[in-house]
């Protein structure tokens, strides 16, 4: 199975990569009835042509982009990306002239060793991994 370039164009150009854990990749659709198509119909292509890139068997889920479709909005992926650094920034900012220190970042040590439900993750990320995504993000 192939996909015709007007297919591209109606169901998969305004999706985006959202996610990737582990063997499963989530990808945001623009509203549930693209996701129904999508499962439906194109699921396993996408399916086997990422587990080809990557070189193992992969999982595809297809979220619907809710805020957009709940609010009537098209903010696209980026929006989210730029907002999400400015956060960053500005959360970096008022810990610096609060006084905090990198040390203050470390969480106990069972947030490293003992998984959280429901995905039972764990913390990945130290004090200073931290501090240096601080000093990585663009200006």
């Amino acid at each position: 199975m192939s996909l015709s370039p007007a297919n591209y164009e109606t169901w998969l150009r305004d999706t985006s990569l959202v996610d990737v854990d582990e063997q499963r990749f989530r990808i945001a659709v623009p509203n549930g009835f693209a996701k129904d198509w999508l499962e439906n119909r194109y699921r396993s292509l996408i399916s086997q042509t990422l587990a080809r890139i990557v070189g193992y068997s992969v999982q595809v889920e297809f979220i619907v982009n809710a805020l957009n479709a709940a609010h009537g909005t098209s903010l696209a992926p980026e929006f989210f990306a730029r907002l999400g650094r400015e956060t960053l920034r500005l959360e970096a900012d008022f810990n610096r002239l609060a006084g905090f220190t990198e040390r203050d970042d470390e969480l106990p040590g069972f947030f490293y060793s003992e998984p959280l439900a429901p995905t039972n993750h764990v913390a990945r990320f130290h004090a200073a991994d931290v501090h240096h995504m601080y000093e990585r993000l663009p200006s």
